[in-house]
């Protein structure tokens, strides 16, 4: 059995009205092949608050967070290949405030290879996509 970790980095948040601190929740429907951590931070480098964990890639977990107000946060996702060199990692993820937005300028994301980053060693390490 080859074992190999692969750090996603998702996309950040940003706040689009600095003065106010309405609270702010993040939803995620997230699944990987084959196991991940959910981690929210507002830190580009620290991985932050583990909000969901799953290790079935046939199951997709359902999250939902409060986000830190006016702070940009992060969604960092560790993932874990545990049986070949295929990974992967599928994500909605939606915010229910018009205060925050993703980096992609609404209120919703989907994982792809535009509004994601992926590090093979740490978070904000060796950037491979």
């Amino acid at each position: 059995m080859k074992k190999f970790s692969i750090v996603f980095l998702a996309a950040m948040f940003s706040l689009v009205a600095p003065i106010s601190a309405h609270a702010t929740n993040v939803t995620a429907h997230t699944t990987t092949d084959d196991a991940y951590k959910i981690f929210i931070s507002t830190s580009d480098s620290v991985e932050g608050t583990q909000i969901g964990q799953g290790a079935d890639w046939q199951t997709v977990g359902n999250w939902t967070t409060a986000l830190t107000p006016g702070m940009t946060n992060y969604i960092h996702i560790y993932g874990q290949d545990l049986y070949g060199t295929i990974s992967s990692i599928l994500g909605d993820f939606k915010l229910n405030n018009a205060d925050f937005k993703f980096a992609n300028g609404t209120q919703s994301l989907l994982t792809n290879v535009t509004d994601w980053h992926v590090f093979t060693d740490t978070w904000g390490g060796t950037l491979v996509l």
